[in-house]
């Protein structure tokens, strides 16, 4: 699929973070193995037009891409996708693309400028969610951990000092967190946003 030194050195400089690591490890180990199977060629001789097709690929994974349940590795029937992505997901995807092949060219692995063109415009000007900006599971389930100790605490000392119940702040941070992740709601949108204007899709399966 290309140079597995070059692709192990861009990993190694995300080991400080140990999710970031498995995000990233991740997207790029499903794009080899999309390189591989479906285009028939190494990551480094991609092009515009296959990172357009990369882009539909992830808006749509195929049946027999995706294995619901999270078997092992090695396991014959392992898939690298455990259901079809999100909006925020498919984002996130190409940006850690985007990314990788940033770093291919600027450690002269390819000189192949479409490769690298074609995924900017794969993800588009106003949709492209930087990487470090975005928040992986092993992120999330961090800050859920930080707020849910920090709720204990906060319902263990019992304050009455306040005009919130104890506890409550904390509830509020979970429900802002699970909102900004869940909906990919703006900031602003998120502040004027109202209960009555929040509904779940059962059809897409999100908020």
């Amino acid at each position: 699929v290309g140079n597995p030194a070059a692709l192990q050195g861009w990993l190694k400089q995300h080991e400080s973070s140990p999710a970031t690591h498995r995000a990233y490890a991740k997207e790029v180990e499903r794009l080899c193995l999309w390189c591989l199977h479906v285009l028939h060629k190494p990551l480094l001789a991609v092009d515009a037009v296959d990172c357009a097709a990369y882009r539909r690929f992830l808006a749509q994974v195929p049946a027999d891409w995706i294995e619901p349940t999270a078997l092992p590795r090695q396991h014959p029937a392992w898939r690298p996708f455990r259901g079809q992505l999100k909006p925020a997901s498919q984002r996130h995807a190409l940006a850690v693309v985007q990314a990788l092949f940033k770093h291919l060219q600027g450690a002269g692995e390819s000189t192949n400028q479409p490769m690298f063109r074609g995924t900017v415009a794969a993800i588009g000007a106003t949709d492209l969610t930087p990487v470090r900006r975005v928040l992986s599971d092993g992120d999330r389930a961090l800050l859920l951990a930080h707020i849910d100790r920090a709720e204990r605490t906060a319902l263990g000392r019992q304050q009455t000092t306040t005009a919130l119940p104890a506890g409550a702040a904390q509830r509020r941070l979970r429900l802002v967190l699970s909102l900004l992740c869940g909906t990919g709601l703006r900031l602003s949108e998120l502040v004027n946003a109202s209960t009555s204007e929040i509904r779940v899709d059962m059809t897409l399966g999100q908020t």
